[in-house]
Parts: C-alpha cells; structure tokens; sequence
C-alpha cells in the first residue's frame, strides 16, 4: 500500500482499511485495471464543515466523503459509522474510483458511468440499489445528475447492463483510451438506451 499517504492524523484510519483485506487486494486490482499508479491520500476530517472548508464549496449534510484532485476526503468513521451502511473502505474506493476516472479522462466521463463503475468497484451495489427497466425509458442520460433521487441506482444499474453485455474490461478500455462518450459503439448514450431497454 506504498501508493497510499496517511498524515499522523490520519493513522488512527489505517487499522479500518487493513482489517478488510478483500479492500486492499480492490484497490491492487483497480489499480491494475486502470494502468493508475500515481500517488492517492487519504484526509479524515472531523466535520462536514471542516471537509467543506477544505474543498471551498458548500456540501450536502448526507455527504461523507468526496474527491478533491488526488486525496479522498472522508469524515472520521466515527462521525458516521452508526447513520451508514458502507464501511470507511468502501467510501475510500469509491472516491477513489472517482479520483482516477477523472485524471484519466480528464474529467470528461459521464457521471452516470463514472459513479456506476465507483459503486461496483465499492460493493456498494445490492439488490435495494437495482431500479426496475422500466423507469429507464424515459431518462436522458446527458440530464442525469445528483439533482435526481434515484441518480446512484440508475447509474448503478447501467453500469451493471454493460458489464453483463461487454465485460468489465472492455467498460474499462474505453475509460484508459479517452474514447468519445457521447457516440461510443458501447457506452454512448445511443448504445446504452438499447441495452436499457
């Protein structure tokens, strides 16, 4: 994990990633996948205002951890561990998956697709999280954004489709190879209202 920076305020953290190992092996094979192996920190914070400070902008009270530029930011476990069901590991590859998607693609990934792949990378997809085909017909995957409630499941389940039609590693190609999003043969929005059909 010589790839992961804790500051001293921070360590009391590292027994939290290190007591789940499939977390570890996640991150050595996101890694991998991604051809990625540029330094990533982790910064715990006390509070969402603290967090928020840091950040400069304003932030939803659900949020508990976000991205900013190559550090995971994250409340302390403790702030949150009693409200969520997501360990502090799988906050920390999701944001994560977010950070290298988005240097990768120099944040032009949709943000359907980029959460999607964030949320099957956490495990943070379970059977609450699948939203029924037929709510799909009438989204614009352009328009799709925090704003919607059901933004994660909907991004979740897109994801899902195109791993099940394509593989993971082709989903994945398509990210390390900067492709066109908008008019990709398997992941541009014309391609993906198919498979959501």
């Amino acid at each position: 994990m010589k790839k992961l920076k804790l500051s001293m305020k921070d360590l009391s953290s590292l027994p939290l990633l290190y007591k789940e190992k499939k977390y570890l092996i996640r991150i050595s094979q996101l890694r991998q996948l991604f051809c990625y192996d540029k330094r990533i920190n982790i910064l715990v914070f006390d509070s969402l205002y603290q967090l928020a400070n840091y950040v400069g902008s304003e932030l939803p009270k659900w949020v508990i951890g976000t991205n900013f530029k190559n550090n995971v930011l994250i409340l302390d476990y403790n702030i949150w561990k009693n409200r969520h069901t997501e360990s502090f590991s799988q906050i920390v590859i999701h944001e994560m998956v977010h950070i290298i998607i988005n240097e990768i693609t120099r944040y032009r990934c949709p943000l359907w697709l980029n959460e999607g792949l964030a949320m099957f990378f956490a495990n943070q997809i379970n059977n609450e999280s699948i939203i029924q085909k037929k709510n799909l017909a009438s989204i614009s995957l352009l328009d799709l954004s925090y704003n919607d409630p059901n933004f994660y499941q909907i991004s979740a389940y897109i994801v899902l489709l195109l791993i099940k039609r394509h593989g993971l590693e082709k989903i994945i190609s398509k990210i390390n190879y900067k492709t066109n999003f908008l008019q990709d043969e398997i992941i541009g929005v014309d391609c993906v209202k198919q498979i959501a059909k």
